[in-house]
């Protein structure tokens, strides 16, 4: 089963209040550029603005139900196109050994980014932990 979720997300200039509605796939340019907030980057000069305007970080919001059957399911895998390549270049230390783990082994192991903690150890013994 796969569910592709558009809809529902949203984007702002981190410290600023006012939130913008964020297509997916999209970017933050298009976003403001599609609301008036930056001018056409391919017109004239206005590359320079539009420049400036990625000296700053961005935050996105969405949200979404699982439906009945997605509910059910013992393994569900959320996949970000794109995003990895920025989460990657913001990672240091241990969080980047943990990202680099997670790619290998292509997630559901939410356990290694402190998602959970487990109560009963997957090998049947009763003690919390994580095999390898």
């Amino acid at each position: 089963m796969k569910r592709e979720i558009k809809e529902g997300f949203k984007i702002r200039t981190v410290g600023e209040e006012s939130w913008h509605t964020f297509d997916v796939p999209g970017s933050a340019m298009t976003t403001y550029c599609a609301e008036g907030i930056l001018p056409d980057p391919y017109y004239g000069t206005n590359e320079y603005e539009v420049n400036r305007f990625f000296e700053h970080d961005f935050e996105i919001q969405g949200s979404f139900c699982l439906t009945g059957e997605e509910y059910g399911k013992e393994n569900l895998e959320l996949v970000f196109y794109g995003i990895d390549t920025v989460a990657y270049g913001m990672l240091s230390g241990d969080d980047l050994e943990r990202y680099q783990i997670l790619q290998e082994t292509q997630g559901n192991r939410p356990e290694l980014f402190g998602g959970f903690s487990l109560s009963v150890g997957s090998d049947g013994s009763g003690e919390a932990g994580i095999d390898y």
